[in-house]
């Protein structure tokens, strides 16, 4: 696959899918990083829009857990950029807030690109299965 040529061989020896996980609080990367754990995937952190734009356009992740609410690039700046992309508009989305809720958030991050929501108060299992849905697991 041509989106595959620029990331680093350790992500992909497993053949397992790169998840970057995006929010500014080290707490909650951690608290993803244990829930996700189990499943057959590649998890590399990000702690700002900058520095997540930039791990997505090296790694071509599969996925992308994306705070709303982040310095520098916000989510919906990135979702935007990507869905300006050709090469990247593949890379699906998982949104997430502790802020912003509702159907009409999940609406809104939808129309720019978003594969699907999640608010920040979600069970271990519902992110679980959000993210086993996006990925065909």
């Amino acid at each position: 696959m041509a989106e595959e040529k620029n990331v680093p061989p350790e992500y992909r020896l497993s053949g397992q899918p790169v998840v970057l996980v995006v929010d500014d609080a080290r707490f909650f990367r951690e608290m993803i990083k244990d829930i996700l754990k189990e499943l057959p995937i590649e998890m590399v952190m990000a702690a700002d829009g900058d520095d997540a734009w930039q791990q997505i356009t090296v790694l071509v992740p599969q996925l992308v857990l994306l705070d709303l609410n982040i310095p520098g690039k916000n989510g919906k700046e990135i979702l935007k950029a990507l869905q300006a992309s050709p090469q990247l508009d593949q890379v699906k989305v998982l949104a997430m807030s502790g802020v912003e809720r509702g159907e009409e958030t999940a609406s809104a991050v939808r129309l720019i690109g978003a594969d699907d929501f999640i608010n920040k108060s979600f069970k271990p299992r519902e992110l679980q299965d959000r993210v086993r849905n996006i990925l065909g697991l």
